[in-house]
C-alpha cells in the first residue's frame, strides 16, 4: 500500500501544474544559472576571461624571451622554454574549449597556440629534445 500512495503522490505532483488555479513552483534565476553552467554566468565568464588573458600574456612573455635567445643564436634551454609556452597554451585552449562560439575565448587561445608552434620550431631548429626532433 505505501508504494501505491507514493505513486499517487508523484502522479498528483506531476498533474498539479496542469490543473486550473494551481501554479507550479517557480525556479529562481540563480537555480537556472546553476543548471546552465558557469560558462553562462557573466561574472564567472568575466573572471575566466581575465585569467585567460593573464595566462596568454605569460605565454607571450616566455615566447618573447625564447625569441630573444634564438635571435642571438643561442639554443640553451630553448626546448624547456618551448615546453613551458606550450603548457600554458594548452591550459588556455582547454579553458577556451569550455566557451564554444565565444570569440574572446577563441582569441585568447589563438595567440598562445601560435607562440607554442613557433617555440617548437625554434626547439627543433636547435636539435629538438635530446637531439631528436620534437613534435607539435
Amino acid at each position: 500500500m505505501p508504494r501505491q500512495a507514493a505513486a499517487l503522490l508523484l502522479l498528483a505532483l506531476g498533474l498539479l501544474p496542469s490543473i486550473p488555479g494551481v501554479t507550479a513552483c517557480a525556479v529562481s534565476d540563480e537555480a537556472r544559472r546553476d543548471e546552465a553552467g558557469p560558462q553562462q554566468d557573466p561574472l564567472v565568464r568575466e573572471r575566466v576571461m581575465e585569467r585567460m588573458s593573464a595566462m596568454a600574456a605569460e605565454a607571450r612573455g616566455m615566447a618573447d624571451k625564447l625569441r630573444a635567445v634564438t635571435a642571438e643564436g643561442g639554443c640553451d634551454g630553448i626546448c624547456g622554454m618551448a615546453g613551458q609556452v606550450c603548457d600554458v597554451s594548452g591550459r588556455v585552449c582547454d579553458i577556451a574549449a569550455d566557451y564554444p562560439g565565444d570569440e574572446e575565448a577563441t582569441e585568447h587561445c589563438r595567440w598562445p597556440k601560435y607562440d607554442c608552434q613557433e617555440s617548437m620550431v625554434s626547439c627543433n631548429n636547435c636539435g629538438g629534445l635530446g637531439g631528436q626532433q620534437s613534435e607539435f
